[in-house]
């Protein structure tokens, strides 16, 4: 898997047309200006403590949980993520190794990471899946421990299904744009996640992406895929 961080940049526009799918769920600076508790910081440092990060980095965490006052990953579970060309983390005496995988396996192990640290740190993260999972739910969010049984029963489903990422795309942009002036009084930017193998089905991503543009926002593309289309239309 390849994983990117940047600005918004939609991928070239595609003749491919669109594609009927079922409506899903409704739903400035890097460095924060937003305040925190202190006694939140000190056990949010205490739960990243006991999952063996070190002070640098939940340093780092606590930070980005001010400077991000929206948290979103949509990932995708359509039928094409069972492909066996993923990659996964593994423990391997002291340290730890890359082990071949599906691609789900690789999207449901970095989604459950980011669940335990939105649990550990106490920052809200809405998980969506792109379609209905045979188990757990579609959209949940994760703000604590509670909250894990849940995205893990959606994360054991089977994937299968179609890719409908402009839905998902165009409903996250909307939940943004909502939020806008309390993301700006905040001195806050939203998060987003989109773990996926490459192409939508539901139409053109382009222009599904296009109002990200003009958010508070930072998004991040997570391939679970080294086919070259795939990388290609993201590259674009």
């Amino acid at each position: 898997g390849r994983e990117r961080a940047r600005h918004v940049r939609p991928p070239t526009p595609t003749s491919r047309p669109p594609m009927s799918a079922p409506a899903p769920p409704a739903y400035a600076s890097l460095y924060p200006t937003a305040p925190t508790s202190p006694a939140d910081d000190a056990a949010a440092r205490q739960a990243l403590a006991r999952q063996g990060f070190p002070p640098g980095l939940q340093a780092a965490a606590v930070r980005s949980r001010a400077a991000f006052g929206a948290r979103y990953w949509i990932v995708d579970n359509s039928g094409s993520m069972s492909l066996p060309d993923g990659k996964r983390l593994v423990a391997a005496g002291a340290s730890e190794r890359l082990v071949a995988c599906t691609r789900w396996q690789e999207a449901t192990q970095a989604a459950l990471h980011a669940g335990e640290l939105a649990a550990a740190l106490g920052a809200p993260t809405e998980f969506r899946f792109l379609n209905a999972p045979a188990s757990g739910p579609q959209s949940l969010t994760v703000a604590g421990p509670e909250d894990l049984p849940a995205l893990r029963a959606a994360c054991e489903s089977e994937p299968s299904g179609g890719t409908p990422l402009c839905a998902h795309a165009v409903a996250v942009a909307t939940d943004i744009a909502a939020r806008r002036a309390e993301l700006a009084a905040r001195g806050q930017r939203a998060s987003v996640t989109i773990v996926s193998d490459g192409l939508p089905s539901d139409g053109d991503l382009a222009a599904a992406l296009q109002p990200f543009a003009s958010l508070p926002m930072w998004i991040v593309v997570r391939l679970c895929t080294n086919e070259e289309e795939g990388v290609n239309f993201w590259n674009g």
